[in-house]
């Protein structure tokens, strides 16, 4: 290597120091205040304290909007599975150009503008006579994951095969036996994984429900509506748990993927 490559290399390493500081640097406040930030929002790191923690589950409001926002959550997450799941039976078996129009029906809601979904939903929920609430909250959220659920089973689907499905029934099962012993046993792994990611991304979405959540409240609703008056320290707290969590359910779904692949091979 010369001398102008190892330069260049240098430089490269340092942006990408200098890079991954400017991004972690904000979550790292975040998770220091929640430990070491005083009455008056001053860090004072002689004297950390759990007592934002215990505040966080005595405040009634985040509490209530911790639970609707996991209502909506596992909701929206089961929601998207079972739609996922049949979907993805029909182009399994679909002629190559329906499934493509399905394809595009089902990628569409994830790559347009959250905005524009929430806005179309809003007007279209409107019309059929669905109010604005969790339970539209939650619809808007299954469009929004199916996305990535489908893809995640269809591609476990894909790489099963028909052998399988064509044996049971010639062995004389029936359509359901085979779903149930066969096709199940087979995604598990890819329904375990795509529910943790659909899960995570519901947990954080913000725009869509702001469209659709009516007089009820979710905590990114909560948070996003804190911003103009201000954070109490306890959000330090739920901010390092929801991170915590986030950070835990993506490792899990990784991990689960990794002993899929390995199984397969």
């Amino acid at each position: 290597m010369s001398r102008v490559e190892r330069f260049v290399l240098f430089l490269l390493s340092v942006l990408f120091v200098l890079l991954l500081l400017a991004l972690l640097a904000p979550v790292a406040i975040v998770v220091l205040g929640s430990f070491y930030l005083d009455d008056f929002g001053n860090f004072d790191f002689s004297a950390p304290t759990l007592k934002w923690y215990a505040g966080v589950f005595d405040d009634r409001q985040i509490v209530d909007a911790m639970i609707n926002t996991l209502i909506v959550g596992f909701g929206s997450v089961f929601a998207a599975i079972v739609i996922a799941i049949l979907m993805a039976l029909y182009q399994f078996w679909a002629i190559r150009r329906a499934a493509l129009v399905l394809d595009l029906l089902i990628v569409l809601p994830f790559v347009l503008p959250p905005l524009v979904v929430g806005l179309s939903l809003l007007v279209f929920l409107r019309e059929i006579g669905v109010p604005t609430g969790l339970t539209a909250v939650i619809i808007g959220h299954s469009l929004f994951v199916l996305a990535i659920v489908y893809r995640l089973i269809h591609n476990r689907l894909t790489q099963m095969g028909h052998s399988l499905i064509e044996a049971a029934m010639d062995l004389g099962a029936t359509p359901m036996q085979t779903f149930w012993r066969v096709i199940l046993p087979q995604i598990r792994g890819a329904i375990g994984v795509a529910a943790i990611l659909a899960f995570t991304l519901s947990f954080d979405e913000t725009l869509i429900s702001l469209f659709l959540v009516g007089d009820q409240n979710t905590l990114p609703i909560m948070l996003w509506a804190m911003m103009r008056t201000g954070f109490s320290p306890s959000i330090n707290a739920l901010a390092t748990l929801i991170l915590t969590t986030s950070l835990l359910m993506i490792w899990l779904a990784a991990r689960r993927d990794g002993s899929r692949r390995a199984a397969d091979k």
